[in-house]
């Protein structure tokens, strides 16, 4: 169970889900650091600014240190004590590093040699982190004990103690959901269990989160990040089933421009795709599947490729390419540059209107011959796909 890396991943999502927004009013923070007085080096804090990440350093002088700066809303932040040559590729042991929520306060830090150890006060936000890091620590030293225990496992080959193992790791994830859902509920004004629930959001948002979102006060709705959900809810309801899916133009592997209207009075199973995702060999058979097993159903697949905002001949070609090598010997479509993988914003018309982005694909809509919405956000790498869709066009 790694945290840092779980909120570090809801940091790079808000990055990619809010790119290119207006700045709100931003209120000054100050962190005032008082370690060992011979402790001597270089300090790092890093948290969001805007669509970036932001990296202050100071130097410590005789233990001190003092970070002055801006924030709009309430953040996780990480303080690094003279951070490892990142060349070197360190392990994670090496570091000298503490997480906090860092928000428009005074600060205070206060240790001896390491940071990690040091005791961080701050703001509403930082005792609410600080508190959830206690109901977690239980969980990861089970955790710690369990991955020993898998590796041992392993390399014995014991099926039996694998698989206890990993039903043991089930609960402990349980345990933490437990803690998130408790924390989500009982503190909609706050801005770490907003964060802790938007990383459960991919950024294709389904409108059955409403609810949810509605929890949350208003002062967390109308910050910027709670906006752009709103907006993605707002979006998400037009793309539901029963209304008319959006129709786009691009062009297929032969240059010739197609639209989705141009398909009208057949089904259309609808494919946002790109090559980069975990399941991809999966995704890819099971539309092989569904093609040949509901070519009886008046279905056509329509696949739709994203590749990087870099245009040119090498990347239609790689993408024709993909195309042979996989077998995906129906309609396909390609919109270049139309999502950035790089910087996760969204370029394309297609894109915007279908609301996807970096975290959202592979996703898929099933389409009438009316052109109206059947389905929406088929589960692409579920080996029951083919017999799901059959279902939906009886």
């Amino acid at each position: 169970m790694n945290l840092n890396r779980m909120l570090k991943g809801a940091l790079a999502l808000t990055i990619a889900l809010f790119s290119g927004l207006t700045v709100h009013a931003q209120r000054t923070f100050t962190i005032k650091g008082q370690m060992a007085k011979d402790k001597q080096g270089q300090i790092i804090l890093t948290y969001p600014d805007g669509d970036k990440r932001k990296a202050d350093t100071l130097k410590v002088v005789n233990g001190s240190f003092l970070f002055k700066g801006e924030v709009s809303r309430p953040c996780y932040a990480t303080l690094d004590l003279n951070r490892p040559e990142m060349s070197s590729r360190p392990a994670a042991s090496q570091f000298d590093r503490q997480d906090f929520y860092l928000e428009a306060t005074a600060i205070t830090v206060t240790g001896d040699d390491k940071i990690k150890a040091a005791l961080i006060k701050g703001g509403k936000s930082q005792i609410e982190f600080a508190e959830l890091m206690m109901q977690y620590k239980p969980l990861q030293e089970e955790n710690a004990g369990l991955n020993e225990k898998m590796a041992a496992y392993r390399q014995d080959m014991n099926e039996a103690g694998i698989k206890e193992v990993q039903e043991a790791a089930r609960i402990v994830t349980l345990k933490r959901a437990k803690i998130d859902s408790t924390l989500i509920k009982n503190h909609p004004d706050s801005f770490v269990a907003f964060d802790l629930w938007a990383k459960k959001m991919r950024s294709t948002i389904d409108p059955v989160i409403e609810p949810a979102f509605l929890h949350f006060t208003p002062a967390i709705r109308n910050s910027r990040e709670g906006k752009i959900i709103g907006e993605k809810i707002a979006k998400a309801k037009m793309l539901d089933v029963g209304r008319q899916a959006p129709d786009f133009t691009l062009k297929d592997t032969l240059g010739h421009p197609v639209s989705l209207s141009s398909l009208r009075g057949k089904n259309v199973m609808l494919c946002f795709w790109y090559n980069g995702f975990s399941s991809y060999e999966t995704f890819a058979f099971n539309l092989q599947r569904i093609n040949r097993r509901l070519h009886d159903k008046n279905l056509v697949i329509l696949g739709v490729y994203y590749n990087s905002v870099n245009k040119g001949s090498d990347k239609t070609e790689y993408w024709k390419e993909l195309l042979q090598r996989s077998g995906m010997n129906w309609l396909n479509v390609e919109d270049i540059g139309g999502i950035d993988y790089r910087t996760g914003s969204v370029k394309s018309a297609t894109a915007t209107a279908y609301a996807l982005g970096p975290e959202s694909l592979p996703i898929a809509y099933l389409i009438g011959p009316d052109g109206k919405i059947l389905a929406r956000h088929l589960a692409l790498a579920d080996n029951n796909l083919s017999k799901t869709i059959g279902d939906l066009l009886k």
